[in-house]
Protein backbone atom coordinates (compact mmCIF):
# COMPACT_ATOMS: atom_id res chain seq x y z
CA UNK A 1 0.00 0.00 0.00
CA UNK A 2 1.38 3.61 -0.87
CA UNK A 3 -0.01 6.35 0.01
CA UNK A 4 0.40 10.51 1.18
CA UNK A 5 -0.65 9.44 4.53
CA UNK A 6 -0.72 6.36 6.36
CA UNK A 7 -1.88 6.00 10.12
CA UNK A 8 -1.75 2.84 11.86
CA UNK A 9 -3.44 2.24 15.12
CA UNK A 10 -2.39 -0.67 16.94
CA UNK A 11 -3.58 -2.66 20.05
CA UNK A 12 -1.00 -2.69 23.13
CA UNK A 13 2.10 -1.08 24.15
CA UNK A 14 4.16 -0.48 20.69
CA UNK A 15 6.98 0.83 21.80
CA UNK A 16 7.52 -0.42 25.09
CA UNK A 17 6.23 -3.77 25.37
CA UNK A 18 6.53 -5.54 28.48
CA UNK A 19 7.70 -9.17 29.11
CA UNK A 20 4.61 -11.67 29.33
CA UNK A 21 1.87 -8.60 27.69
CA UNK A 22 -0.19 -9.42 24.89
CA UNK A 23 1.45 -8.62 21.07
CA UNK A 24 0.89 -5.65 19.78
CA UNK A 25 -1.60 -6.45 16.36
CA UNK A 26 -2.71 -4.02 14.25
CA UNK A 27 -6.38 -2.91 14.44
CA UNK A 28 -6.87 -0.45 11.98
CA UNK A 29 -5.25 1.32 8.83
CA UNK A 30 -6.23 4.60 7.62
CA UNK A 31 -4.59 6.08 4.58
CA UNK A 32 -5.36 8.84 2.43
CA UNK A 33 -4.04 10.86 -0.52
CA UNK A 34 -3.82 9.27 -3.91
CA UNK A 35 -4.15 5.57 -1.99
CA UNK A 36 -2.45 2.76 -4.14
CA UNK A 37 -3.06 -1.21 -2.96
CA UNK A 38 -2.23 -4.49 -4.61
CA UNK A 39 -2.60 -7.42 -3.88
CA UNK A 40 -2.45 -10.99 -5.18
CA UNK A 41 -6.10 -10.65 -6.05
CA UNK A 42 -6.47 -7.16 -7.01
CA UNK A 43 -5.25 -3.48 -7.56
CA UNK A 44 -6.84 -0.79 -5.99
CA UNK A 45 -7.02 3.30 -5.94
CA UNK A 46 -8.78 5.80 -3.95
CA UNK A 47 -8.86 8.81 -2.32
CA UNK A 48 -8.85 7.66 1.30
CA UNK A 49 -9.17 3.91 2.18
CA UNK A 50 -9.76 2.40 5.52
CA UNK A 51 -9.31 -0.96 7.43
CA UNK A 52 -10.68 -2.65 9.89
CA UNK A 53 -8.41 -5.72 10.77
CA UNK A 54 -10.83 -7.47 12.91
CA UNK A 55 -13.76 -7.79 10.15
CA UNK A 56 -10.82 -7.98 7.28
CA UNK A 57 -13.10 -4.91 5.21
CA UNK A 58 -11.57 -2.29 3.20
CA UNK A 59 -14.03 0.80 2.84
CA UNK A 60 -12.24 2.90 -0.16
CA UNK A 61 -13.59 6.69 -0.93
CA UNK A 62 -13.06 9.59 -3.17
CA UNK A 63 -14.87 10.21 -6.90
CA UNK A 64 -12.51 7.78 -8.73
CA UNK A 65 -12.16 4.67 -6.69
CA UNK A 66 -11.32 1.87 -8.33
CA UNK A 67 -10.55 -1.69 -7.57
CA UNK A 68 -9.16 -4.27 -10.81
CA UNK A 69 -8.74 -7.66 -11.13
CA UNK A 70 -7.34 -9.40 -13.96
CA UNK A 71 -9.64 -7.82 -16.90
CA UNK A 72 -12.38 -7.10 -14.55
CA UNK A 73 -12.95 -3.45 -12.54
CA UNK A 74 -15.64 -1.80 -10.78
CA UNK A 75 -15.66 2.07 -10.03
CA UNK A 76 -17.55 4.08 -7.22
CA UNK A 77 -17.35 6.39 -5.02
CA UNK A 78 -17.77 4.24 -2.30
CA UNK A 79 -16.71 0.39 -2.50
CA UNK A 80 -16.69 -1.54 0.45
CA UNK A 81 -14.18 -4.87 -0.28
CA UNK A 82 -15.32 -8.34 2.39
CA UNK A 83 -11.65 -9.90 1.92
CA UNK A 84 -12.97 -12.63 4.06
CA UNK A 85 -15.38 -13.90 1.17
CA UNK A 86 -14.42 -11.74 -1.67
CA UNK A 87 -17.24 -10.06 -1.69
CA UNK A 88 -17.38 -6.12 -2.84
CA UNK A 89 -19.95 -3.23 -3.03
CA UNK A 90 -20.22 -0.34 -4.62
CA UNK A 91 -22.09 3.18 -4.21
CA UNK A 92 -22.45 6.20 -6.40
CA UNK A 93 -21.94 9.42 -5.09
CA UNK A 94 -23.62 12.68 -5.70
CA UNK A 95 -21.76 13.30 -8.83
CA UNK A 96 -20.47 9.98 -9.97
CA UNK A 97 -22.43 6.55 -10.83
CA UNK A 98 -21.03 3.17 -10.04
CA UNK A 99 -19.38 1.57 -13.44
CA UNK A 100 -18.52 -2.04 -13.35
CA UNK A 101 -16.95 -4.13 -16.25
CA UNK A 102 -17.05 -8.00 -15.80
CA UNK A 103 -15.35 -10.13 -18.60
CA UNK A 104 -16.27 -13.67 -18.79
CA UNK A 105 -14.29 -15.89 -20.14
CA UNK A 106 -14.96 -17.61 -23.55
CA UNK A 107 -16.89 -20.90 -24.20
CA UNK A 108 -16.73 -22.97 -26.19
CA UNK A 109 -13.29 -22.51 -27.70
CA UNK A 110 -11.61 -24.74 -30.28
CA UNK A 111 -10.08 -26.96 -29.23
CA UNK A 112 -11.80 -27.81 -25.99
CA UNK A 113 -13.73 -30.91 -24.95
CA UNK A 114 -17.05 -30.63 -26.40
CA UNK A 115 -16.52 -27.73 -28.04
CA UNK A 116 -17.37 -27.27 -31.72
CA UNK A 117 -15.34 -24.47 -33.81
CA UNK A 118 -17.68 -21.22 -35.12
CA UNK A 119 -19.30 -21.69 -38.52
CA UNK A 120 -17.52 -19.32 -41.02
CA UNK A 121 -19.49 -16.60 -42.52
Amino acid sequence: MSSDELRVYYQGDLLSPRAGSAPTEITRIVASGRVHIVSDQYVADADRVEYDAATDVLVLTGEAATVTSGRNFITGSKITLHRRDGKAFAESGPTTRVKAFLHQDDKGKAGEKGASPAAKP
